[in-house]
């Protein structure tokens, strides 16, 4: 079973969108505030055993994005490698 996050980054709004899918297939959605996208994503990544995450967007924002999640969040999964791509 391959399980993703993927995050579509919206920079002039408020709230972004975070899917959860697996083999395809959507099984959690949620739209919420920016200042919660690291918190929201280490609680997809528990719950759901994920290991990709996609970050869907203008792609220096991504990059910004993905660097504070895993200075911030990443250190805490030394045994779950979690990846993080740029699209």
């Amino acid at each position: 079973m391959s399980k993703r996050i993927i995050v579509l980054l919206k920079p002039f709004c408020k709230e972004q969108s975070i899917y959860v899918y697996e083999d395809g297939n959507a099984i959690d959605a949620k739209e919420i505030e920016m200042k919660e996208l690291n918190n929201q994503l280490e609680t997809f990544i528990k719950e759901y055993d994920i290991s990709q995450v996609d970050l869907v967007g203008p792609s220096q924002y991504a990059k910004g994005i993905s660097k504070k999640f895993k200075k911030e969040k990443l250190t805490t999964y030394t045994e779950n490698k979690v990846t993080i791509s740029i699209i």
